[in-house]
This record gives structure tokens, C-alpha cells and sequence, in this order.
């Protein structure tokens, strides 16, 4: 349902009331790991912002995705 959410956003949302983008990327099984810890470490940055945020009027989701487009080189 959120990826639908997400489709609809994309047809429908202006740029001023959010932010839709998307980055492609070549990297190692080591660069790949240390991305999913900074992700782990964005999302708790976030969860802190949200918990201080005493004025909230609106609902938003944030989807990150990080997923292979291209088949994974066995060791």
C-alpha cells in the first residue's frame, strides 16, 4: 500500500509540500552494508526530530528503498 501511496504522490504531489528522489549507485558488498548502517542511523535521526515536534498538523510518509537492480556476484 505505501508503494501506491508513493505512485499517487508522484502523479499528484508539488514540490512544496514534499520531496521525491532517487540515486542509482555502483557499490561494493562492504559499501552496501555501510549504507544500510547509515539508513539504520538516518531513520533514528529522524525519530528524534519527530518526537520534539510537539506542533504536528500533517501526516508524511518517507519510504527508503535500497534494493539490487542487477544480479548479486556469488562468492
Amino acid at each position: 500500500q505505501t508503494i501506491e501511496l508513493g505512485l499517487l504522490a508522484l502523479e499528484n504531489a508539488k514540490n512544496e509540500y514534499g520531496d521525491i528522489s532517487t540515486l542509482a549507485l555502483s557499490v561494493s558488498e562492504e559499501g552496501f552494508y555501510r549504507i544500510k548502517e547509515e539508513i539504520k542511523h538516518f531513520k533514528e535521526k529522524l525519530a528524534g526530530i519527530i518526537n520534539s515536534d510537539e506542533a504536528t498538523d500533517r501526516v508524511y510518509q518517507i519510504n527508503i528503498h535500497l534494493f539490487p537492480v542487477s544480479k548479486i556476484p556469488k562468492n
